[in-house]
């Protein structure tokens, strides 16, 4: 079951792709399985769209006998209002990325998990992509990674995005079109970085000045589009976008394919699709598993979240979300054409920035900002084309 909830030098990386999806060639990995009983037969999921295949969790589903309902969000904005919300059955797991699990741990919210539960886990002290505000992995799981950045139409621009500034500054002679992250705090991070500040700035001045950037943007297309970004690009709907590593890739694999079905003679028709990391400095992205306070069925939610690391299991979502994994078990699973391309990417020059939770005070003045720049743009929204 699911719904859907609305809501001097320069650095530069870009990549070609020139082939489909490749199977990755896996050497053995010891696949551990979890012993714990489960205690009934559902647990409640919300997570960010695109980071979990409907197919895996069936296979759960299946093996385990215990539904997943699951509620897909756009931004962890809506995540945090789907978790607090009083009506309802209440949520057992959670998917956000790490500024909001730390938010979430702040709060109170989240539960610690129970470690002989989470036979799959790699140990903590070994784990590279442990979050700094739970070195211990008591609170949060690990799971995908990757960075945000500008992926753009080769074709559809002129030059190369390697400033922000392709982005964030209206170009009256030649305007493109353009996505933006629908999550304040990426999109706004983003816009700070630009003006020289820290993602993570508390100065309401600095956010302010971040909004005021965005409004600049006034007049052109643009959309705010968190979940259909791939399609976006590899049909041209935009020509620049504010988004995920994975996105890019998945884009670049869309056009290939397009190429593979309709002959070469019709690739003009798709995007080139590459991606920058500009010289400013991008911000990463880390999500992965909560348990949440109101669990009524941890037992069940841990079984769930030990069956997503399974080394093969956590694999198959890297490959099918064209996020890098944090499972580090996982890598010989991953398709060679993951590993090779954007979503591994990362700031050459160490220009990577992340996400941290502030203060709910600081917090409320990005909400404020932020709804006032969607006004002022108009929150347009993209619509798939319907399906033959």
């Amino acid at each position: 079951m699911q719904r859907l909830l609305g809501s001097s030098t320069w650095w530069l990386i870009a990549i070609a792709v020139a082939g489909i999806v490749l199977a990755a060639t896996c050497r053995p990995v010891r696949e551990l399985t979890s012993t714990a009983n489960p205690l009934s037969q559902e647990i409640n999921l919300v997570y960010l769209s695109g980071l979990l295949p409907d197919d895996v969790v069936e296979e759960f589903q299946s093996e385990f006998g215990i539904r997943v309902n699951r509620t897909r969000v756009h931004s962890n904005d809506a995540l945090l209002r789907a978790v607090g919300r009083k009506e309802g059955k209440p949520f057992d797991l959670a998917m956000p990325t790490s500024f909001m699990a730390n938010r979430l741990i702040e709060q109170k919210m989240l539960r610690r998990f129970t470690p002989d539960r989470l036979t799959n886990l790699p140990p903590a002290e070994s784990n590279p992509h442990v979050y700094a505000f739970d070195k211990e992995a008591r609170f949060t799981v690990p799971y995908l990674r990757g960075a945000t950045g500008i992926a753009y139409d080769r074709d559809g621009i002129d030059g190369l995005p390697k400033s922000w500034s392709r982005l964030f500054e209206p170009d009256v002679q030649h305007p493109l079109k353009i996505a933006l992250m629908d999550d304040l705090r990426y999109t706004l991070g983003s816009a700070l970085i630009y003006l020289g500040h820290s993602p993570n700035s508390r100065n309401k001045a600095e956010i302010v000045a971040a909004g005021e950037l965005l409004k600049r943007l006034a007049g052109r297309e643009v959309y705010f589009e968190s979940e259909h970004v791939a399609a976006m690009l590899a049909d041209r709907t935009v020509d620049l976008a504010l988004t995920r590593s994975a996105d890019a890739t998945k884009a670049m694999q869309q056009s290939v394919l397009y190429w593979r079905e309709h002959g070469r003679r019709t690739m003009k028709e798709r995007a080139k699709v590459l991606m920058a990391l500009p010289e400013e400095g991008s911000i990463t992205f880390r999500a992965g598993f909560v348990l949440l306070e109101s669990t009524q069925n941890q037992s069940g939610a841990e079984n769930f979240v030990n069956f997503m690391l399974r080394p093969r299991i956590a694999g198959r979502v890297s490959n099918q979300t064209f996020c890098a994994t944090a499972v580090e078990y996982a890598t010989p699973y991953v398709s060679r054409f993951i590993i090779n391309s954007a979503s591994y990417f990362f700031h050459p020059a160490g220009k990577d920035f992340r996400i941290d939770f502030v203060t709910a005070e600081v917090e409320e003045i990005y909400r404020e900002v932020w709804e006032d720049v969607k006004r002022t743009l108009g929150a347009r929204k993209y619509t798939p084309p319907a399906r033959k």
